[in-house]
């Protein structure tokens, strides 16, 4: 398992190769990274806007018709506006696509806020690309089940806000908001 980390979660606006095919998982962007392909996050949840996931062959239908295939160096960037900004959308999509068995794939560090400050263009619309196969080979070591939750064998950590952790959360967790993690 050491090799799909090889180089790393993260990679710089300059760290991009023509060869990554790049992935913003934003709702409703503004505009676009060149050469970037729009999914919304919200695509992959089930059609009540619930956080439970689509059926994992609906997902990779999606991503196949998007041009997406697993086998692609992916980089995923994109924010969750309702949610106040921020990676959250990125990493989202980013670890749904590490359980779908999706290797080569990294988090566009700092979004297009930092694609723009390095002096990198924008565009107004995303691109389509021929339609693929992504055939997912699930890695089940990073699904949690509602039964290994509650087992407590792990800790589980809450990062959404503490308002939203002191409205409710899993018995047991422990509260660090994603934001204070962000640099």
């Amino acid at each position: 398992s050491g090799s799909q980390y090889a180089r790393g979660m993260l990679v710089s606006p300059q760290g991009i190769s023509k060869e990554d095919v790049i992935l913003d998982g934003s709702d409703n962007p503004a505009s676009f990274i060149p050469g970037a392909i729009h999914i919304s996050y919200r695509e992959f949840v089930d059609n009540n806007n619930t956080a439970s996931l689509k059926n994992i062959s609906d997902i990779a239908g999606i991503l196949g018709d998007a041009g997406i295939s697993c086998s692609d160096p992916l980089v995923v960037y994109g924010e969750c506006q309702p949610c106040g900004g921020g990676p959250s959308t990125a990493t989202y999509v980013y670890w749904l696509l590490r359980y779908m068995g999706h290797e080569d794939i990294r988090v566009l560090n700092g979004g297009i806020d930092a694609w723009v400050e390095a002096g990198l263009p924008e565009q107004n619309t995303s691109i389509t690309r021929p339609k693929s196969t992504y055939s997912p080979v699930l890695d089940e070591e990073l699904y949690a089940s509602y039964d290994y939750v509650m087992s407590g064998k792990a800790q589980i950590v809450d990062a959404r806000s503490k308002e939203e952790f002191e409205y409710g959360s899993i018995p047991g967790a422990i509260n660090i908001p994603y934001d204070e993690v962000l640099d």
